[in-house]
């Protein structure tokens, strides 16, 4: 019973199941790991995985049906409040013309290190940057040399604009 308690999510540690069912929770804990035990555990999961994917499976085609149903009022209903609402709901699931946007956001964890390497490579772009300040109105050629990657090209001042009459 205790196993059943903590497998149902009845409760949330062993020790807490052990309890509730009057076990001393190192005997619940050393059941829990026999054969038997386990292969409980394994079934139950399994029987609340598979409940789960059912229940989902249920509730998107119940979803795609009620949202026919919201289409067929919003054209068909002879109230014009009622398609009013139908039209509303319907633009407030729509991803484009939705009031709440959703967004997915991943997370990364930057160490001191990178941190530190990011911010100096950072610092010596703008070192550079400030001193050839004076190229940036220039105007320059870009010309790709056959010995180089083709992605990175040489730039070379343009001689036209250099050559005084």
């Amino acid at each position: 019973m205790g196993l059943r308690l903590f497998v149902h999510c009845a409760v949330p540690t062993l020790r807490e199941a052990a309890e509730a069912v009057g076990l001393h929770p190192v005997y619940l804990q050393k059941m829990s790991r026999t054969q038997a035990g386990m292969e409980f555990m394994e079934s139950a999961h399994a029987i609340i995985q598979q409940t789960a994917l059912d229940t989902n499976v249920l509730i998107e085609k119940l979803s795609r049906r009620a949202i026919e149903v919201i289409a067929t009022h919003m054209e068909d209903a002879s109230s014009e409040g009622l398609r009013l609402k139908a039209a509303i709901d319907l633009a407030d699931r729509g991803s484009e013309t939705s009031k709440i946007q959703k967004h997915q956001v991943e997370s990364f964890t930057l160490s001191s290190t990178d941190a530190r390497e990011i911010a100096s490579s950072l610092v010596a772009a703008a070192t550079v940057r400030q001193a050839h300040a004076d190229l940036k109105h220039e105007n320059f050629d870009h010309v790709n040399v056959g010995f180089l990657d083709d992605s990175m090209p040489v730039v070379i001042p343009n001689p036209k604009l250099h050559l005084e009459p």
